[in-house]
């Protein structure tokens, strides 16, 4: 998840909330483990314990106001951090590329194939 606060920026390709497909741009996070989410602690209650496999289930408000239920398997943050650089990489050669339809194209193809990659790996991180 990239988040803005408690409320979700962005997905990342390949990681347990983007595997779900409950938990959509927009989202807001209400409550991590059943502790009230804030944009001071919410990075620790996704991480802790940093423990791959774990589970942690959130309390999602979506765009339309309906709250529910998310459960996720965690990752191993290194992991994690590994996707987001990827990811942030992408992004400065998509800017980088602007003007350009070949590149705009190629980076987005990039994109694409690196998310069905990791959906691959869906059954690992699905609960």
């Amino acid at each position: 998840l990239l988040l803005s606060g408690t409320t979700v920026a962005n997905m990342l390709p390949g990681a347990p909330a983007a595997l779900s497909k409950q938990i959509h741009k927009g989202d807001v996070i209400l409550s991590v483990g059943g502790e009230q989410a804030t944009s001071g602690n919410i990075i620790a209650h996704l991480q802790n314990p940093d423990e791959p496999g774990t589970e942690v289930t959130l309390s999602i408000k979506a765009r339309g106001g309906k709250v529910h239920a998310v459960t996720l398997r965690r990752m191993a943050t290194s992991v994690v951090a590994d996707k987001l650089r990827l990811f942030d990489l992408f992004t400065q050669v998509q800017t980088a590329a602007k003007g350009s339809t070949h590149g705009a194209a190629l980076v987005q193809e990039a994109l694409d194939t690196w998310t069905r990659m990791d959906e691959s790996a869906e059954a690992r991180w699905a609960v």
